[in-house]
């Protein structure tokens, strides 16, 4: 008599997780995001054989931006947040 075979789990579908990292999702304008386009574009030639998408220029720039204000900000409390074309009173 033969033994039963051995099941294996089913794979659950999709890309595989590979890091405990967040989606953000925004709304750009135009205008941003062929900035955005022209910043990966730099981004790749001052990289050469290093594959760069839009994520990784926005990563980039988030970075730099938080960074920058980090430093700038060292030791003094929260400003408060200035009104401009994508903030919203309430």
């Amino acid at each position: 008599m033969q033994m039963p075979a051995k099941k294996t789990p089913k794979r659950p579908r999709g890309r595989p997780k590979t890091a405990n990292d967040h989606n953000v999702v925004f709304s750009a304008s135009t205008e941003l995001v062929a900035r955005l386009e022209a910043f990966t574009e730099r981004l790749i030639k001052a990289n050469p054989g290093i594959r760069f998408g839009r994520s990784d220029a926005i990563r980039t720039l988030l970075i730099r931006a938080l960074d920058a204000a980090d430093r700038d900000n060292a030791g003094q409390p929260e400003l408060p947040l200035k009104e401009s074309p994508t903030t919203k009173k309430s």
